[in-house]
């Protein structure tokens, strides 16, 4: 009697502690089990910009208003960009992050494309000193689809030059918040 009441017994246990360890062996191998994949998942993450995402290239940059900037900006090392900007797609199966370099400036962004034409990057002055002491900011739209790299592309927007907000006892004292409205067209080899 003993032995088929401790069978019972054991049998009772087993039947309740199945769904707790199903549970958490679906979790090991399902990732959090809260819809994150994990085996069997069907692979990376695909980027949002699909099509018309040939945004690469160089740019001739102007700037309509041309004057020196604010004192307070210029104590912040900052000026405006005169060089070309060149545009680098990071487009690959799993990102549409891009970068732009003008000169020594070099902004990170996120273009979406599928019909978008909102190009937007950021990037800052950093010093190994005092660390970052100024921002910049590019907002622009283009003027079309960009569906190839050697379509001609014009970008118009606004270029924006902030103090960080960082209280380095040198830079602290200095104020700057400066938009200028820029074009910028792609430069087409034939």
């Amino acid at each position: 009697m003993q032995t088929s009441s401790a069978q019972r017994r054991s049998s009772k246990v087993i039947t309740y502690l199945r769904l707790p360890v199903l549970l958490a062996t679906a979790m090991m191998t399902m990732g959090s089990g809260m819809g994150a994949s994990g085996c069997g998942s069907s692979g990376p993450s695909k980027p949002d910009c699909t099509s018309g995402c040939e945004i690469s290239g160089t740019y001739t940059l102007t700037f309509e208003d041309t004057s020196e900037l604010p004192e307070g900006c210029r104590r912040l090392e900052a000026t405006l960009p005169t060089e070309p900007m060149v545009i680098r797609h990071q487009y690959d199966s799993s990102n549409d992050w891009f970068n732009i370099d003008i000169g020594q400036r070099w902004l990170t962004g996120y273009f979406k494309g599928n019909g978008g034409r909102k190009v937007e990057a950021s990037g800052n002055h950093h010093t190994n000193t005092f660390g970052v002491i100024h921002e910049f900011e590019l907002e622009g739209t283009l003027d079309a689809v960009p569906e190839t790299t050697t379509m001609p592309l014009t970008l118009t927007g606004t270029y924006r030059v902030k103090d960080s907000g960082n209280s380095f006892s040198e830079y602290e004292d200095y104020d700057c918040d400066v938009r200028r409205a820029f074009t910028a067209v792609r430069v087409v080899k034939e």
